[in-house]
């Protein structure tokens, strides 16, 4: 359809509108249910987390909610000091792009690199799922970790 559109295009300017309605045009049913291994290119879409991270006087967390995410289709790593959180989350049933009133939610492949602002105990890494939230517990490295005095409890005589 795109191709027969530039064609004419190339004969007469009035084809730019047809065109224009053409690459904003829903698709249909039909078109909707290609699939990735059909056409691989558009697998690429990837959707990017969002993160919590804070730190405790020994510990990293990194938290983020993955709700509707299986834990086994979660993957994560860590890399000279940049973590990873990879997975996907799968649509269950089939909803076409006609029935949406509103869409948000992201199905499909996911994920987030962060460079850690700390160095960490790469052999003690513990991570948790529960109700949707994945928590990574860092151990921060023992240089990394200071001792502070609280001044306010040092008597003043």
């Amino acid at each position: 359809m795109v191709l027969d559109i530039l064609k004419k295009m190339m004969k007469n300017d009035e084809a730019s509108d047809e065109l224009g309605d053409a690459y904003f045009q829903a698709p249909t049913k039909e078109e909707q249910a290609i699939t990735d291994e059909q056409y691989p290119w558009n697998s690429f879409q990837e959707g990017e987390l969002v993160i919590d991270m804070y730190k405790t006087e020994t510990t990293v967390i990194v938290r983020s909610l993955l709700a509707g995410v299986d834990p086994k289709d979660i993957e994560i790593s860590l890399h000279q000091d940049v973590l990873t959180i990879r997975g996907k989350r799968e649509e269950t049933e089939m909803i076409y792009e006609d029935q949406f009133f509103h869409r948000e939610c992201f199905w499909g492949s996911f994920s987030r690199s962060v460079v850690l602002p700390v160095s960490v105990d790469e052999k003690n890494i513990k991570a948790f799922f529960k109700h949707g939230l994945v928590i990574i517990e860092l151990p921060r490295k023992q240089e990394e970790i200071f001792v502070t005095q609280d001044y306010n409890s040092i008597s003043t005589q």
